[in-house]
């Protein structure tokens, strides 16, 4: 249990799940041939989580190492880890890209453990670039699945269709990374009210906790704002009701709430609990890409 929680398993199991929602809640359902099968996507969800799991690591080791001490674990066990969760990840990510002949996708993988270590060991006290990192990773892992069954299965015939398809999941990307990059921004918040250091490299402490207050209100109201749009738009247009009620109950009530409680914030408890909040929301926000699907499939 010591190295799950180093890895924090919890957030690789999310990570995991939203993978399985976008490939076999969308994808699947849509009448298009995709490039892998069953058993290469439960390997390319092994490589995320693999690439994941060795960036939590490793900003163990340089950035939080309390966590390796809570958990009893030495640093050359850390770094053996580390070591083999990223070989591991670039290694099937170098099997599935020659899969799909486009050896040139292995970049990707490597490109996400560089950017996982640099950001740990050279980057860390750079604030933006420290925030920014995780939401990449996370996004990250919902863009590969595109990369990996939708271009390589892309021709002439099918190319509008693939694009539109691959559109979608680049919008769902993005509100992963604009919540993962707001629930960093309050973590980094709730840790500056722990630590009491003005020292410590956040926002809060460079800009006051009421300003960062207002951004991550104004962050949060932005994809509260598009989503009520594209209800309205998209989805009350084509009488798919079923999906305004999930987005609306599920998805834009919870962010609003978090956009108007998130102003008068001061306690760690409530950023925290802001936090868990957006987590739940950042699942059933790409839950709703499968609910849609379905309501648009039954209601053709």
């Amino acid at each position: 249990m010591n190295y799950l929680h180093l890895i924090k398993y919890k957030n690789l199991a999310l990570l995991a799940l939203i993978q399985i929602i976008i490939r076999y809640g969308f994808l699947k359902q849509q009448n298009v041939w995709l490039s892998l099968n069953d058993f290469q996507f439960v390997m390319l969800i092994i490589a995320t989580l693999c690439i994941a799991a060795g960036y939590y690591v490793i900003t163990a080791l340089f950035d939080d190492s309390i966590d390796l001490y809570e958990n009893n674990i030495i640093e050359s066990k850390a770094y053996l880890m580390y070591a083999l969760f990223s070989i591991t990840g670039v290694s099937i990510g170098m099997y599935l890209s020659n899969i799909v002949q486009k050896p040139g996708f292995i970049a990707l993988f490597i490109f996400m453990v560089a950017l996982g270590y640099f950001q740990a060991t050279t980057l860390k006290d750079i604030i933006i670039i420290k925030l920014f990192v995780k939401p990449i990773l996370s996004s990250f892992s919902l863009l590969i699945i595109a990369f990996f069954d939708l271009f390589p299965a892309t021709y002439d015939g099918n190319r509008e269709v693939m694009s539109l398809l691959f559109s979608i999941i680049k919008d769902y990307a993005l509100f992963v990374f604009i919540i993962q990059f707001i629930r960093e921004i309050i973590k980094e918040t709730s840790l500056s009210i722990e630590l009491q250091d003005n020292d410590f490299q956040s926002i809060a402490n460079k800009i006051g906790f009421k300003k960062t207050n207002y951004i991550l209100a104004i962050l949060l109201l932005i994809p509260t704002v598009y989503l009520v749009y594209y209800s309205l738009v998209y989805l009350l247009n084509s009488n798919l009701f079923i999906s305004i009620i999930y987005v609306c109950i599920a998805v834009i009530a919870p962010l609003g709430f978090c956009a108007i409680k998130v102003v008068n914030t001061s306690k760690q408890k409530d950023y925290t609990q802001i936090n868990v909040l957006l987590k739940y929301i950042l699942v059933l926000g790409v839950l709703s890409i499968a609910i849609i699907t379905y309501n648009i499939l039954h209601n053709a």
